[in-house]
Order: structure tokens, then sequence, then C-alpha cells
């Protein structure tokens, strides 16, 4: 979908619940558009249907990009629009529930999301001690690399020295995942301390990348999709992407030729790639009688079985540990290993308002506008403000 129509449906979105009559026999399900045939998910959801013939499931797409969906949530939430149960992406948990437009759900419990989900995913969906959504589907920051070029590497240096190197470095939510993703590998916390040794010695690495030209000026404007063409266009040799881009690799010229590996770190040990994806979710005004429906629309969408249609047909990441034992697809044998050291961004109820101040502070980085040092000051100082000094 495009921005400026997404941006469209923003506009609507509040109306839209004043517009109609809404039946109350009704159970809303807002979600993304998936790629490829729709028709293995909408027998997934019909299986739903025929369970529950009490209620009529009713299904719509919402934009895809991040940022635009969470103003389309917060605007159709706020103005008492049709969204009963919705994708919410895994940063957004805290704010909805601090914010009172979704409910806890009594299952499962934060000790069942710990044992059958990935730790990150589990963690994302819990917020002062209870569980306010369930995690879909996920993404882990992964590493590719051209083995026709070099051997993958597992420690910075060895990625400064291979060269053409490919992230995502535009003012947007993508870049703070890449900026996590160096401080953790410096052996950093991910917390809302941002000011810290290992973050200025992270980002003082990642400037110098983009500097000496072992990452192309290209990457102060690129997202996902910018990096991924220029990766196989021959312009990198590594490239810090999301799972999404293994199977576009595979169709294309560099079939065969890609490795996909954890992201690296200062001593080689398997780096921290940022956890992201997505939680289904129930709103807090749903009737109590449509409650545990909504929770059987959430347990039965979530399901082993429902996962590994996902992943086997649309390749989206399954968040249940389970999905990934024996499983013949190869992307997800791969990805195993990574997801158990994938870790989250802040869990925080003001973390949207932090991406915002740290999304300009790290551009600057990037781009040679500030140095780490005086950046993350000013970031600091502005994250202290909003959150009155939490880490």
């Amino acid at each position: 979908m495009r921005r400026r129509d997404a941006l469209r449906m923003i506009g609507a979105a509040g109306a839209l619940g004043c517009a109609r009559t809404r039946d109350t026999r009704e159970l809303v399900f807002l979600h993304q558009p998936l790629w490829g045939d729709r028709g293995p998910f909408d027998r997934l959801l019909d299986e739903f249907r025929r369970a529950h013939p009490e209620i009529a499931l009713v299904t719509r797409t919402v934009p895809s990009a991040s940022d635009v969906l969470h103003q389309y949530l917060l605007t159709t939430l706020e103005g008492g629009g049709d969204a009963d149960v919705f994708v919410a992406d895994t940063i957004w948990i805290p704010e909805l529930a601090r914010a009172g437009w979704i409910a806890e759900l009594p299952e499962p419990t934060g000790e069942e999301l710990r044992q059958q989900f990935v730790a990150g995913a589990a963690a994302s969906a819990i917020f002062e001690n209870k569980t306010w959504a369930v995690p879909w589907w996920i993404d882990v920051g992964v590493l590719y690399t051209r083995t026709d070029r070099a051997t993958p590497p597992r420690i910075y240096r060895e990625l400064a020295a291979i060269g053409g190197y490919l992230f995502q470095g535009r003012q947007y939510e993508g870049l703070v995942c890449n900026a996590y993703e160096l401080i953790w590998g410096f052996g950093g916390g991910g917390g809302l301390a941002i000011d810290t040794p290992e973050a200025r010695e992270a980002l003082s690495f990642l400037a110098s990348l983009v500097r000496h030209g072992i990452a192309p000026r290209l990457v102060t404007s690129a997202a996902e999709e910018e990096c991924r063409r220029a990766f196989e266009s021959g312009r990198g040799t590594t490239m810090r992407n999301w799972p999404y881009a293994w199977a576009e690799l595979q169709r294309g010229n560099l079939a065969g030729r890609v490795a996909m590996t954890a992201v690296p770190s200062r001593d080689g040990a398997p780096g921290h790639g940022c956890l992201g994806g997505w939680q289904l979710a129930m709103s807090s005004r749903l009737p109590r009688w449509k409650q545990p429906l909504a929770v059987a629309l959430i347990r039965h969408l979530t399901s082993h079985d429902a996962q590994s249609l996902l992943a086997r047909v649309y390749g989206r990441p399954p968040s249940r540990r389970a999905v990934y034992e024996n499983t013949e697809i190869e992307s997800l044998r791969l990805l195993a290993p990574i997801v158990e050291h994938a870790r989250p961004r802040p869990v925080s109820p003001w973390y949207p308002r932090v991406s915002d101040v740290l999304q300009g502070e790290l551009s600057a980085i990037v781009s040679g506008i500030r140095t780490p040092e005086r950046a993350l000051a000013r970031a600091q100082r502005q994250i202290d403000r909003l959150t009155g000094g939490a880490t």
C-alpha cells in the first residue's frame, strides 16, 4: 500500500465507527495484507468461522508500514472505530496497555508465553506482569553475506575488512533497530540509558563505516528494500536486513550464493538481532460476552498449525519455539539459533516517543552531522525529560 493511500485511510478511520451501525454479532479483525496467494489464509479464517457460527468474523486490511499503521490504530481506537482484534507492532504493547486501549488477556499466562514462545517475543507481550497480547510472527535482524566473495563475518572488525556493508540508515525505526544491534554487540544494554560508553563506541564504529566508504553513502537514505536491491545489484558484500529478504534473494540472481547468519559482535559471540514482529491484541471496548470469542480467535491464529502455515506459505517467521523444531523449511533452520539470541527494544510505554528522539540523533551520527558523543548526550537529555529518568 502506498503511503499516500495509507494516510488517506487514517483520515477516514476515526469516522468509520460513527458512519455505520455496528452489527453486534460481528467480530472485526484488522491485519496487514499477506504477500502471495490469500487462499490458505482465508481457509485458516474459515476454520474459525466453522467452529464459532455464533459470530460473524469480518476481516479488514490495514497499512503495512509500521509508522503509518501506528497512527491509523491510534486514530481508530481513540475514535471508537471498528477494531476488535488487531495486529500491533511489538514495540506498541506497553503504550496501548497504559492508554487503556487493549484488554488484559486471560490466557495464555505470562509463564505459558515464556515457555512456548521465543523469549524476546514473549517479553514484548507482557507489561507490568500482565499478558496484553500474543506473538503472531516475529522478525529478527540478520546478516547476509555474498559467499562467492567472503566468509560470513562474526566480528565487527572482519565486517569492516570485507567492505561493502549495507544497512538501514534512513531516519526511521529501522535505523534504531540497527543501532541497538550495534550497541548490544559492543556489550551495551538495551534500556533507555542510551548515552553510555558502549553506545558511543558502537555508534562511532557505525559512523566510521560510512565516513571511510566501507558502507556506501547510499545507506544514509536507505531502508530495507533499497538495501536489498543494492545488494542484488552487486553494490554490497554484506547486508543487515530482515528474514523476508532470504526468499527474495533465493529467487534472484544470487540464488545459492548468499548466507544468512547472526549479526556480528565485537568479540565473535553470536550477535543479538533486534526483535521485530507483530502481536495480536484485543480491544478493551469489547463487550464481555464477546471477549472469549476474541481470545479464541487469537489462540487459533497463533496456534502451532497456523504459524506453520504462515511460515511455509508466506515466509513469516514463527514466534512459537516448537515450530522451529524438525522443520523442513531451510530459512527456519537457519533462523532457529538466531531468534533465541534476539532482543527486544525497550519494553516501555514511552518507547514510541523515545524512538522519535533517537531517529533524529542517530541519523545525525550516520550522516556525519554530529559526533556520537554530542548526539547521544542530546538524545539522553530529551529521553530523560520524556520519561522522568526511567531506564
